[in-house]
């Protein structure tokens, strides 16, 4: 199977230093590692990296490394990567090599379609409790998300985890009782929020009232 080919060098031992002065040049430092051989330190370009992450599958594409002055090839994909919390920028990655005849263990975002029936005539919210699913599958059979349809909930229903039909050769590993989405009644919710919008206001004038009384009084 062929893969969007990405081209790394190698750099020497990893250093603070050493990786600011990469990030300013616009590359990414990372490390790639994995079917028992041993890590290597590369560093690959940031936008081709953000690419990447911006693809159909997202971290979970699956590419062609290839050290750059090498022809040699081997498919991998993101294992991790951290961000700078105010930039967002990636600060460093982690690559795993890909074995295309074993399965993976790897997490899938969950895509909700469908307005549920508690939504549309039974005053209900739908509610999204499980965001992505863990999953197992080979390399070539990595689905882009796991679409659910949550048409048929009903208000105060909820869709587990078990109850998703996968994609051929996709199994599930998440705990088949997962709450993945469920409809809830928001009724009972707005009543409570305007009680106690209704008592703090109550609070208010009884509060400014006895402040009043007090300025007579002093008076």
């Amino acid at each position: 199977m062929s893969y969007q080919v990405v081209t790394v060098t190698r750099r020497e031992a990893a250093s603070t230093n050493a990786a600011r002065r990469l990030r300013r040049e616009g590359t990414v430092p990372a490390v790639v590692y994995g079917d028992g051989k041993d890590p290597v330190a590369i560093g690959v370009e940031a936008k081709v990296f953000d690419k990447l992450l911006a693809s159909e599958k997202g971290e979970n594409t699956i590419f062609s490394l290839q050290l750059e002055g090498t022809d040699q090839t081997r498919p991998a994909m993101i294992k991790d990567f951290q961000v700078h919390p105010v930039t967002e920028a990636v600060l460093h990655a982690d690559f795993v090599r890909i074995d295309e005849s074993k399965t993976l263990r790897l997490t899938v975002p969950v895509e909700l379609t469908g307005e549920p029936v508690g939504v549309k005539t039974e005053g209900g919210r739908l509610e999204p409790n499980v965001r992505e699913l863990e999953v197992a599958c080979l390399p070539k059979d990595i689905p882009a998300s796991i679409v659910v349809d949550a048409s048929e909930l009903h208000l105060h229903q909820s869709l587990h985890a078990s109850d998703i039909t996968l994609p051929e050769g996709v199994e599930l590993m998440t705990d088949g009782q997962a709450v993945v989405a469920s409809v809830h009644a928001i009724k009972a919710e707005e009543e409570t929020t305007t009680e106690g919008e209704e008592g703090a206001e109550a609070a208010e004038g009884a509060e400014a009232a006895a402040e009043g009384g007090e300025e007579k009084k002093e008076d």
